[in-house]
């Protein structure tokens, strides 16, 4: 751990080093010598914690690096100005998969180019799916980028380990195949039973560091203070994956708008504005595309009764923790149809169920 993020100190104006709660806390010496602040989390499902932890960092960007793996020369030369740069939210890194030894790697599909978005700007277009070897969900404007992060799995584990490793990954998630129909797992952590493969040269500057990393012995670092490791449940606040508890659907709406009547053409669309209060116990998400789905939404009935008829969800225009309110615009598309209508507008949790409260307004198509 000391060994592969030391070349980064001269660069990160923050280190932070996550140990899950499988590491021995006898072992955390070696992490909180290099670590300006050294935290640790209870790992149950995989890339649960990953919002959490980027939530911890406190720089403008954040670059996250795998206890497997260790930045390029070329990656650490570059990053003053990939971080300096106003144009990208996001910057995806291509990852070389170091094979049959540190001095060479995979210049061959599917290893290559593996690219990842290790590097994000630390603001609230962050989301975080949650699923297994994903990291925050894509967001441009963003940068693909030449200087690599080199993976080590494939040199750290012996043949046989990394065939336990196959067959763990095919009991947890079976049948992953990669385009062409090859075995996912397989093919990535068993490149052996590949012929015809020819991989490329490291660089000599880049052989150094992977060498460094691979022959570094324990230090002397003096024992730090044990921090506690946070559960599971605290982590959970920001990931995607998350369960969401029954006190999660209290909320407050209230109209922005001066008139409760609206006037429109048959089809026509405008925007409605509510204040939205989350009093609840979860963060709700922003945009269509996160979860938990959770949207505002509208019902169209006719006066005198007739079909309901539900139109599209309007996001919520930022994550909104308990206790916080907001202005939603919700856009409201009238009938094809003339006539006199009620429009019941609420909170939805897609496809769960509406959380009950509810604004009407009357809606006149002519």
């Amino acid at each position: 751990m000391r060994a592969l993020l030391e070349p980064l100190r001269g660069v990160a104006d923050e280190i932070v080093v996550a140990a899950d709660s499988r590491v021995d806390p006898a072992e955390l010496a070696e992490h909180a010598a290099v670590a300006d602040r050294l935290i640790r989390f209870e790992r149950k499902t995989p890339n649960a914690a990953l919002a959490w932890l980027h939530e911890q960092c406190r720089g403008d960007w954040v670059l996250t690096i795998a206890g497997d793996e260790v930045a390029s020369t070329a990656l650490i030369d570059a990053l003053p100005e990939l971080t300096g740069s106003r144009r990208a939210l996001q910057v995806w890194l291509p990852m070389r998969w170091t094979f049959p030894d540190p001095r060479r790697w995979l210049h061959a599909w599917p290893w290559f180019p593996d690219f990842h978005n290790r590097l994000v700007r630390n603001d609230g277009t962050l989301r975080f799916p949650g699923a297994k070897h994903t990291h925050a969900a894509q967001a441009l404007p963003a940068r693909w980028v030449e200087p690599p992060l080199y993976h080590l799995d494939l040199v750290l584990l012996s043949t046989e380990e990394r065939r336990s490793k196959v067959e763990r990954y095919e009991a947890q998630t079976p049948g992953l195949a990669l385009p062409g129909g090859a075995p996912l797992n397989e093919t990535y952590y068993l490149p052996e039973l590949r012929s015809g493969l020819s991989p490329e040269r490291v660089p000599p500057e880049d052989v150094e560091l992977l060498e460094a990393v691979l022959r570094a012995e324990p230090g002397d670092a003096l024992a730090p203070e044990v921090p506690r490791v946070t559960s599971v449940a605290e982590l959970g606040g920001a990931w995607e994956g998350r369960a969401f508890a029954e006190s999660g659907y209290r909320a407050r709406l209230e109209w922005f708008e001066p008139s409760r009547a609206l006037h429109l053409r048959p089809g026509e669309s405008r925007a409605v504005h509510v204040r939205v209060a989350n009093l609840g116990t979860e963060r709700w998400s922003w945009g269509l595309e996160a979860s938990p789905a959770i949207r505002l939404g509208y019902r169209v009935t006719p006066v005198g009764g007739g079909e309901v008829w539900e139109g599209p969800r309007s996001p919520m225009p930022h994550e909104l923790w308990p206790g916080e309110d907001c202005i939603v615009p919700v856009v409201v598309q009238a009938p094809e149809r003339r006539g006199e209508y009620r429009a019941e507008i609420g909170l939805v949790h897609d496809p769960v169920r509406w959380f009950g409260s509810t604004l009407e307004a009357e809606l006149t198509v002519e």
